[in-house]
């Protein structure tokens, strides 16, 4: 069991190859908000091999976490805002997007330190994006189309995001928890939390794919 954590682990940070592959051979005839996500991955593709590089070399990632988790959660704002027509609906999004980067480097600057995880941050992201996936089910039931559900790109990827943060938000909210358990523990934990982050770059990189 431990060593396929640890393969699931050592190997997670390769799936983002799949939507990065996917995005940049057919970015020129993606629909804008694709466009977006598209750009979002190759920054996170960036940051993924950077960050592990750093893990190997025994050194601090964690400020790379505490910027990427801003970046992230500025360009999922973006995508899910370009999906919506109702003006409403866009300023909902810009202005949780505004109070969101203001809580977030307040927590860098003063409540967790750039050097430790930025749970706080990162549970908060969390349980805003599943907000927007929740809505984006109801956009996907609401609006009409000549395609099916399955057919449709903002389907597979909505449903990635959904499913990863759902996952990740009680994962980062007992972040401090998972420190002080017994290791093989913490070790399964971050494992499934790897395991999906696979799922979540298989399901964006079908749904970069489909572009409907």
């Amino acid at each position: 069991m431990k060593d396929i954590a640890n393969e699931i682990i050592k190997n997670s940070p390769f799936a983002i190859l799949l939507p990065l592959f996917a995005g940049l051979l057919l970015f020129r005839k993606s629909p804008v908000s694709n466009r977006v996500l598209i750009v979002h991955i190759c920054l996170a593709t960036i940051v993924n091999f950077v960050s592990a590089y750093m893990w190997h070399r025994k050194q601090n990632n964690l400020p790379l976490l505490h910027v990427y988790t801003l970046t992230e959660f500025l360009f999922l704002s973006a995508y899910y805002a370009l999906r919506w027509k109702s003006n409403t609906a866009r300023i909902v999004i810009l202005v949780t997007a505004l109070l969101f980067t203001a809580f977030a480097v307040y927590n860098s600057l003063y409540l967790q330190s750039i050097y430790h995880m930025n749970s706080y941050a990162r549970s908060l992201e969390a349980l805003i994006l599943i907000g927007f996936g929740a809505a984006g089910y109801y956009l996907l039931l609401t609006e009409k189309g000549e395609h099916s559900i399955f057919s449709r790109s903002f389907f597979w990827i909505n449903t990635g995001y959904f499913l990863y943060f759902s996952v990740s938000f009680f994962l980062f909210t007992l972040s401090n928890y998972v420190r002080i358990i017994e290791a093989e523990i913490r070790h399964t934990v971050w494992a499934i939390h790897a395991l999906f982050m696979i799922v979540l770059y298989i399901l964006v990189a079908i749904g970069l794919w489909k572009r409907t």
